[in-house]
């Protein structure tokens, strides 16, 4: 667990009164270690908390400051080389030199550099942009954390609510691009430099996931012997040096195949952990269970609490800056570990090798920018947001409401700003939904008391799944083959990915209640987990939202009648209000907080 802050100001601007250890503060975590690099006749500053037991930091110094926060898995001989080469590209000014070794590091990170000679310095990110950085940038200052709060601090900021990011929020869940629930704090892109020198700035990227090219000439066997040698690869190195850690267990394939990887292929000590707090409910819990016995691991179970929602739904928008409302879940669950812990991660695998977006209807589409965003607009509200959430915008006033009508603009944007590859969805999917949602549960939840690897952003890992064809990953399922021809025992054991949960969900019903039309099957079957959650109507989720919908403060754009009615009217007849009102009050929550 690490977080970056700091700031540079113009020669001509008045510094005023931000510090770096008021911009500590805003963390709320204590730390047991923090270090700050200062030049005060330059106006520059950065601070680096950490916990040493689980990243190291390297700071080098010279003419050339470079401060680094991070974990790289090339070579000690490569690293030292690549730093070298990276203090030579910024002394010679060679902005060609930079990108070519920033290029070669296998890691995420962020890396301030500042050149005192010309009051200049960088932000860099990994590839990836893993590593969440927010940044507010005028003509007199740059203001850089690894969360929001931190900038704040600044209390000459002029603060004004993005309608953009939150247009977004309603409709998908999420902000799509560097986008910030704050209007001029946005969140660094991945693989970008950003330089910032007396008021005039620059980015640049340095890669981009579009050169990988799709193999098409590869076969099945070939495949599954490239992805078996990779994931080998992949967690041999990431271990190195590594005693034991933590592994937040599902019923899925990424964590399932991180936890069998580590256990083959390493000899790196884990327990697992696993909550029927989860959406999914208790048969996530009840399959990773399974699978820990399998491995003869230790399984501990974070079961039902007294009131999720009383007790994490603020605390949830405050660590996470009210960027996403995904992840309440996970903050138990962190309590429950101990500090200083590796934790690994399986942000992306879905993505990237199970191709989870895929369906029949958009594999081979890549060229068509405007049906892809017709695609990627229906399955983002179908997937993660819900029809109901269409409407947010008309329990809002005047022109807030004409700003927050969904729409696709957002995503035309985005879409035509990403380079032509034959991976262009799931790029899209990468740059976005894993970055702003996915991502920050590891670095902005677990990483409070954790420090999370992501294998699945090794750069092998991620070169090797971009290069399948779509078509492998979706009909072919070659996750699964590969998993199973590296751990046949555990796939034995049924996971959420998988059919085999469907088909006996279809026998036992068709067995039941004499049904042979599986889309009926399934339907029905949403509805069942629907009343059978209580916290899906009147247990404590809903009754938390429903007490809070009618005390919280409001802004005055927002129309509380018009809500409540709306609300009681969806109860009365079982329809789940519960993913819009969520929305609706983490934004109160938010603005009331802020504004």
């Amino acid at each position: 667990m690490a977080k970056i802050f700091g700031y540079n100001y113009s020669s001509h601007a008045v510094t005023g009164t931000l510090t770096l250890e008021d911009m500590q503060a805003a963390f709320n975590i204590d730390f047991q270690s923090n270090r700050f690099l200062l030049n005060k006749r330059a106006g520059a500053g950065v601070g680096i908390l950490n916990e040493s037991d689980c990243q190291p930091v390297m700071l080098k110094r010279g003419d050339v400051d470079i401060v680094f926060m991070g974990r790289i898995f090339n070579t000690k001989k490569e690293t030292d080389r690549i730093f070298t080469e990276i203090k030579r590209s910024v002394l010679v000014r060679d902005m060609s030199l930079l990108k070519y070794n920033l290029r070669k590091i296998n890691g995420i990170f962020i890396m301030f550099i500042f050149d005192a000679r010309e009051n200049r310095i960088f932000l860099i990110n990994d590839r990836y942009g893993m590593e969440p950085l927010y940044y507010y940038m005028d003509k007199d200052r740059l203001i850089f954390a690894s969360e929001i709060k931190a900038i704040l601090e600044d209390k000459t900021i002029k603060r004004e609510v993005n309608w953009d990011f939150w247009r977004d929020f309603f409709q998908y869940g999420f902000g799509i691009g560097n986008k910030t629930p704050f209007n001029k704090i946005s969140n660094l892109s991945g693989a970008t430099i950003l330089s910032f020198k007396e008021g005039d700035s620059e980015a640049a990227s340095y890669w981009g996931y579009e050169e990988i090219m799709v193999d098409h000439g590869l076969s099945e066997e070939e495949a599954i012997d490239w992805g078996s040698d990779v994931i080998k690869n992949v967690f041999t190195r990431q271990s190195n040096g590594l005693d034991s850690c933590i592994v937040f267990l599902s019923g899925g394939y990424d964590s399932r195949c991180i936890s069998s990887a580590l256990n083959n292929f390493t000899g790196v000590r884990f327990e697992t952990f696993s909550t029927s707090l989860h959406p999914s409910g208790r048969i996530e819990s009840s399959l990773a269970q399974k699978v820990s016995d399998r491995l003869g691991v230790r399984f501990n179970y974070v079961g039902k609490i007294k009131d999720l929602y009383q007790d994490y739904f603020d605390k949830h928008i405050i660590q996470l800056d009210g960027l996403c409302t995904e992840h309440m879940w996970i903050i138990p669950l962190v309590e429950s570990i101990e500090k200083n812990v590796a934790n690994f991660d399986g942000t992306g695998g879905d993505v990237l090798l199970k191709n989870v977006s895929a369906t029949k209807q958009n594999i081979g589409q890549f060229d068509d920018n405007d049906r892809i965003i017709d695609i990627l607009n229906k399955e983002m509200i179908a997937y993660w947001s819900g029809k109901s959430c269409q409407d947010i915008y008309k329990y809002f006033s005047g022109d807030i409401s004409k700003k927050i009508r969904p729409c696709t603009d957002s995503l035309h944007d985005e879409v035509y700003s990403l380079n032509q590859s034959e991976n262009k969805i799931i790029n899209f999917y990468l740059l976005n939904r894993t970055r702003n949602v996915a991502a920050l549960a590891a670095r902005h939840l677990i990483g409070r008391k954790a420090y999370s690897y992501f294998p699945f952003f090794d750069n092998e890992f991620v070169e090797y799944s971009l290069s399948l064809p779509s078509e492998m990953k979706y009909f072919n399922s070659i996750y699964r083959r590969i998993l199973e021809k590296l751990f046949p025992g555990i796939m034995e054991i049924p996971t959420t990915n998988d059919k085999t949960l469907k088909m006996r969900l279809q026998n036992t019903l068709t067995g039941m209640l004499g049904w042979k039309n599986y889309s009926r099957i399934l339907d029905v079957y949403k509805k069942l987990l629907v009343i059978i959650d209580p916290r899906d109507f009147y247990g404590e989720g809903m009754r938390y939202l429903r007490v809070s919908l009618e005390k919280i403060k409001m802004p005055p754009f927002v129309d509380r009648d018009n809500l409540v009615r709306k609300v009681n009217s969806d109860i009365r007849y079982r329809n789940n209000p519960k993913l819009y009102m969520a929305k609706i009050l983490q934004f109160c929550n938010w603005y009331t907080k802020y504004f």
